[in-house]
């Protein structure tokens, strides 16, 4: 059966084991997400967007039907790049410590404290793993949040970030694109654009796009396949 973590610690020491065995380069075989993740804010909630496709380095695609935004809680998603071992472990982490704060303090976790917890993790593992995050979401207490987490834990709140190998060709078109204010309806268009951009310029990236619109009222998956992904020049 998988191994569940409760901790990274057991990670970091099945990691120096399989080291001290020499067999530490076949557990870490290059399965990535060669991604493109994306969450952007706006007033009343959060839009979350993330393509499918997942490879072992640039020439082999594993699967272009992969979940790269995991739910953390009812109102908390996080969208994942980098290693899907690592992304894995550090997801499981996550949850199982919000779903105990939640229960010892008897209401919904903070989005807040989500990031912090992935940022320490990602921090104090850094040697080990090599993951990025995404964490979008709505709480009653500061309502809708998106926080970046990079490969070595550092945790900065952002009104709009991307990231994962296809974040690189889309940078000039959300800094010309997205503007304060915009409405949910402009944000899913918005983010939309941004993954389908990066899946025609990207290798790593590609499948479908998938959504996830977060507010006060509902966490809203959506999926755009096929014709519904939109398109553009590709000279």
């Amino acid at each position: 059966m998988p191994t569940e973590f409760t901790s990274l610690d057991d990670l970091s020491i099945g990691l120096n084991e399989l080291s001290e065995s020499g067999e530490k380069d076949l557990f870490y075989s290059p399965v990535s997400d060669g991604t493109t993740i994306i969450a952007v804010q706006y007033d009343q909630g959060v839009i979350l967007g993330a393509d499918s496709q997942t490879s072992r380095g640039r020439q082999l695609v594993s699967t272009k039907t992969r979940f790269k935004l995991a739910r953390l809680h009812e109102r908390i998603f996080c969208g994942t790049s980098g290693r899907c071992a690592d992304s894995k472990a550090v997801l499981e982490v996550i949850k199982n410590r919000l779903h105990l704060k939640g229960i010892i303090e008897d209401s919904a976790p903070r989005v807040r404290v989500a990031a912090h917890i992935a940022s320490k993790l990602c921090y104090e593992h850094r040697n080990n793993l090599e993951t990025s995050l995404i964490i979008g979401g709505w709480d009653p207490v500061e309502g809708p949040q998106v926080y970046a987490i990079p490969i070595g834990g550092m945790m900065t709140q952002l009104p709009v970030a991307a990231g994962g190998s296809g974040s690189t060709y889309i940078y000039g078109y959300i800094d010309s694109m997205y503007k304060p204010g915009m409405s949910r309806e402009e944000c899913i268009r918005f983010v939309s654009n941004c993954v389908s951009l990066a899946m025609s310029r990207d290798s790593g990236s590609g499948g479908v796009i998938r959504l996830v619109a977060i507010d006060k009222d509902e966490a809203n998956r959506m999926v755009l396949a096929g014709d519904e992904i939109p398109k553009f020049y590709q000279g």
